[in-house]
């Protein structure tokens, strides 16, 4: 369990700060560019897409989870007695 928790958690917390610092480069990026350009970002669609985006993140590491609890320890780091 104390696996589980710290994988899913540090998933969590990596992607967090992906996605924020994704959606801050990217709305800096538009208030860079010149008024003439057709560029728009939707709030809405913004949000749903970075939450879409952590909830996929969570459930991919829970695959590796998987994994790794079923790989013996010994195994793992090469004893094979």
């Amino acid at each position: 369990k104390v696996i589980i928790y710290t994988i899913v958690s540090q998933v969590f917390l990596l992607s967090s700060i992906s996605i924020v610092v994704g959606i801050l480069l990217t709305y800096g990026t538009a208030l860079i560019l010149p008024d003439e350009m057709p560029f728009s970002l939707d709030t809405k669609l913004v949000v749903v897409y970075a939450l879409l985006l952590l909830v996929v993140s969570i459930l991919s590491s829970l695959i590796s989870v998987r994994k790794i609890t079923k790989i013996d320890p010994l195994q793992a780091i090469g004893r094979m007695e």
